[in-house]
């Protein structure tokens, strides 16, 4: 099996899945529409692109089983970058300045 990140930027087709919530977080601002953030700012995860997701199982499948270390279970983890929600929001505001930033509303649950 292939363990992947949270693939974002995903297309916006909106579900309650918990990983749906991080592509929410950017793609909505992006297209003007209002998001709620309902997690600490400092919340971290793990995410990694959609060409970089098909990279992944295209990889995965021609690694021979005789090359992985657990021979019992035969995954794979596959790499991500760790951002944090402030991070996004940072990176969400130098890009396009305030106007999507401002569509973002901080509600903890």
């Amino acid at each position: 099996s292939i363990c992947l990140p949270t693939i974002a930027i995903r297309p916006r087709f909106r579900n309650e899945m918990p990983t749906d919530f991080v592509s929410r977080l950017i793609v909505e601002p992006l297209h003007g529409i209002a998001v709620v953030c309902s997690v600490p700012l400092t919340t971290r995860y793990d995410v990694a692109s959609p060409r970089a997701a098909v990279k992944f199982l295209l990889h995965g499948a021609i690694v021979p089983s005789d090359k992985l270390s657990n021979k019992l279970t035969r995954a794979i983890t596959m790499p991500s970058l760790r951002v944090s929600v402030d991070h996004v929001f940072e990176s969400l505001a130098q890009v396009t300045g305030k106007g999507a930033f401002n569509l973002i509303e901080i509600e903890l649950d």
